[in-house]
């Protein structure tokens, strides 16, 4: 026993899973209780002692919740050598059948009971996990569409409670950019031309709002409308704004003949400004106020290919 104990230990290494750990285990039981078994009934000990020992093989096994299959196995070799020996003994063993055999059946009950809400329990954290792990990935996309939406220091304001949200900015850079002849050119396209020109000419436009580190606000049919100084207000966000527009210009330039040969006018105006977020059902962030105004008439009286700014803008501009 001893001997078989220490190859158990140096296989140990080999146990690296829970089925190893309980077939070595089982092997371990199974051949102690064998020779438990012989020596019992070679020395004439075996009514009574025998089936004590067994038992505490068993016990050790259910505290160890050795696998069903494995308890099975074992139960069998160990059945196997007891009624073997319990045939074989000059003396009455009743008792000790009857007891070995209530003592495997209900073993192995309670094995197999256990090993039950074991796997139960195990499907349940898939389930759960798994459940978990797509309303991460819920809230991710949501999350993500908030921030298509709307600012991201607005979108933590809401996650936070906010319920109303309004802010007065003391210096904001305002854009507006118009295309011009879109309406007539929408009505010689189709749905489909329309929609893909103007997002594929506003995705260009929002790919330079991020480069100049402004913030996209909104679009109203083929009207796009950006705005910097939101977040910082004593930064440089005026003379970005007018180098946003004239990137825009020369994207359009760029790619003339694949946008139609479209132009647009620009206007461009600082000041400041108030801002919040309006409606319950398909809220936006929006800017209100004289400077917005001012940007917007800038934008109608400008000339294509220009960018038609207040003077404070063009003034920082040109000092730049």
């Amino acid at each position: 026993m001893s001997l078989l104990s220490l190859a158990c230990a140096v296989a140990g290494k080999w146990a690296t899973t829970l089925d190893r750990q309980h077939a070595l285990l089982s092997l371990l039981t199974s051949v102690n209780g064998l020779v438990v078994l012989t020596l019992a009934a070679l020395i004439g000990f075996f009514p009574g002692y025998a089936v004590s020992v067994i038992m505490l093989f068993f016990a050790y096994a259910f505290v160890a919740r050795t696998r069903f299959i494995y308890a099975a196995l074992r139960t069998v070799v160990l059945g196997g050598g007891f009624f073997y020996f319990a045939f074989s003994y000059p003396a009455n063993l009743t008792i000790d059948v009857f007891i070995f055999v209530a003592m495997s059946v209900g073993t192995l009950i309670a094995l197999r009971l256990i090993e039950k809400s074991r796997r139960s329990v195990f499907f349940q954290q898939r389930v759960i996990h798994r459940q978990s792990e797509e309303l991460r990935q819920e809230k991710d996309k949501t999350e993500q569409v908030l921030l298509n939406v709307l600012p991201a220091r607005i979108v933590a304001r809401l996650r936070e409670g906010e319920t109303t949200i309004a802010d007065e900015y003391p210096s904001v850079s305002v854009l507006f950019a118009d295309v011009i002849g879109f309406t007539a050119l929408a009505a010689r396209l189709s749905a489909a031309d329309v929609i893909a020109l103007l997002s594929d000419l506003f995705s260009s436009f929002d790919d330079l709002v991020a480069e100049c580190r402004l913030e996209k606000i909104k679009t109203i049919g083929d009207a796009y409308m950006a705005a910097g100084g939101l977040a910082d207000p004593d930064s440089d966000h005026a003379v970005r704004v007018v180098d946003l527009g004239l990137a825009m210009h020369a994207e359009v330039a760029g790619r003339a003949r694949r946008w139609h040969e479209l132009s647009v006018r620009i206007g461009v105006h600082s000041g400041p400004a108030a801002g919040g977020v309006i409606g319950k059902q398909k809220f936006a962030f929006d800017l209100w106020g004289a400077t917005i105004n001012m940007a917007s008439r800038l934008e109608q009286h400008g000339l294509p290919g220009r960018v038609h700014a207040g003077a404070r803008p063009l003034r920082l501009r040109a000092a730049r």
